[in-house]
């Protein structure tokens, strides 16, 4: 009998260590999200985000203007037979 409660207070106090660990962890990657959510959210990372998302929207403009088509595969030669 005294055997059997020496194994479970065993058992129960590894199982508390293992759940401990995991509540540490879980709490290092909190506080990694945390950081993260706040740096994306910044006032300089929106700006940049702004001015990036209308350099790509002029670029696009300009890609339709010029009627510029890109292939993948680098057959330029083939694509300005058949499309120009």
């Amino acid at each position: 009998m005294e055997g059997d409660k020496e194994a479970y207070l065993d058992e129960a106090t590894k199982a508390l260590r293992r759940q401990r660990k995991i509540i540490e962890d879980l709490d290092r990657e909190k506080s990694d999200l945390e950081r993260s959510l706040r740096t994306a959210k910044s006032r300089q990372n929106s700006r940049r985000d702004g001015e990036n998302a209308a350099k790509i929207a002029r670029l696009a403009e300009e890609q339709v203007e010029k009627k510029i088509i890109f292939f993948p595969f680098g057959n330029q030669a083939l694509a300005k037979k058949r499309f120009f």
